[in-house]
């Protein structure tokens, strides 16, 4: 993959002159997140004035996180970038950390670190969370807890395709996603990243929720599946399990909060794309570039 590294800048000079909103059939989604789409249509992402400043990424241990060995590529691009990496505990966040990334959690956050991360969102910070599928019985009830803050909920599902033009090599678990190129509130992307055709492996999705700080919270769809996709339930434990068929699955999303200082959140439902064995593959383009423009994004709002 041939990446370029002023796209961030790039991006978030674009002008909002692009579009606020969803355009064409990406623009519908479960009834909840159509909700949540229209509620905050009517407000646009300011455009960037100046390159952002430099940033310290604090990559989250302690919960059987992917190991950042796994993921050099993405992180010798981000350090290439003006990013800089170290590895965090949640009860132990470096104050000059900007955003952190939760990568793959196969357990869920303590008590005592749930209130660390709100206590770190409170401060205007944020975060980047990739949640695949995963078959563990383990409940994300304090990581959960957190999302909910943002308006974001976590699905136990594991994302399959019937529709096999959507599939990658015959695997229905390798599923093409749709690219909701200009959301709502969150103008940064530029043609070259909304270009691509984005397949997930291991896939999971999330939904919009309405909070009592809803009117304060501006959020949207990043990629959703087509209404071939079925979320089967996987892992975790409920007593009424939901398949979810014939709706768009939203497997990567993002929210701000304005009544926390701008704190920004963005949840991807699958974590593949960022590995090196995918990182460089045409399939991984959009996500992998949506990842980095997300990361200009936080940049911008960098206290």
């Amino acid at each position: 993959m041939n990446r370029k590294p002023a796209l961030f800048c790039t991006a978030l000079l674009l002008a909002v002159t692009l579009g606020a909103c969803s355009t064409g059939e990406n623009a519908s989604s479960s009834d909840s997140s159509s909700a949540a789409e229209s509620s905050s249509a009517a407000t646009e992402e300011p455009a960037a004035t100046e390159p952002p400043a430099p940033c310290q990424i604090g990559y989250v241990t302690g919960h059987g996180e992917m190991d950042d060995a796994e993921i050099s590529k993405f992180v010798a691009q981000t350090a290439q970038d003006g990013y800089e990496w170290e590895e965090v505990s949640l009860l132990e966040i470096p104050e000059e950390t900007d955003l952190l990334i939760i990568n793959s959690p196969t357990a869920d956050l303590s008590s005592d670190e749930l209130n660390a991360l709100d206590a770190y969102a409170d401060q205007g910070r944020h975060v980047l969370l990739l949640l695949p599928a995963n078959e563990a019985e383990t409940r994300y009830k304090n990581l959960g807890h957190f999302l909910d803050g943002f308006c974001l909920t976590i699905d136990y599902d594991h994302i399959t395709e019937t529709d096999s033009t959507r599939m990658l090599n015959d695997n229905d678990a390798f599923i093409l996603a749709d690219v909701i190129s200009y959301p709502s509130n969150m103008t940064l992307y530029s043609e070259e990243a909304a270009s691509g055709l984005p397949f997930l492996l291991d896939a999971r999705s999330f939904h919009f929720v309405y909070r009592e700080n809803f009117d304060t919270i501006k959020i949207d769809a990043m990629l959703q599946t087509a209404p071939t996709a079925i979320g089967t339930p996987c892992g975790g434990t409920e007593d009424d399990p939901l398949t979810f068929e014939e709706e768009r699955l939203t497997v990567m999303a993002y929210s701000r909060d304005e009544g926390r200082k701008n704190a920004c959140v963005v949840a991807v439902g699958a974590s593949n794309f960022l590995t090196d064995a995918h990182y460089e593959e045409s399939y991984s383009r959009s996500p992998v570039d949506f990842v980095h423009s997300t990361l200009g994004w936080f940049r911008f709002y960098a206290e």
